[in-house]
């Protein structure tokens, strides 16, 4: 169960990541824009997770 969690939540982070660099092609930005955004938004969404998996053991 634990598994499909993490392959759902992998998931869920290419489709953010395919809908970034989308949105900011539109907008005439470089892909590239788009990826460092993503990978802000990553650093942020584990750094939240590793908080509450270290506040709730």
């Amino acid at each position: 169960m634990q598994v499909f969690k993490y392959f759902l939540v992998l998931l869920m982070l290419m489709v953010l990541a395919v809908m970034t660099v989308g949105v900011l092609k539109v907008f005439g930005l470089p892909a590239f824009v788009g990826w460092i955004v993503f990978g802000a938004v990553l650093v942020i969404a584990l750094r939240v997770l590793w908080q509450k998996r270290r506040q709730h053991p």
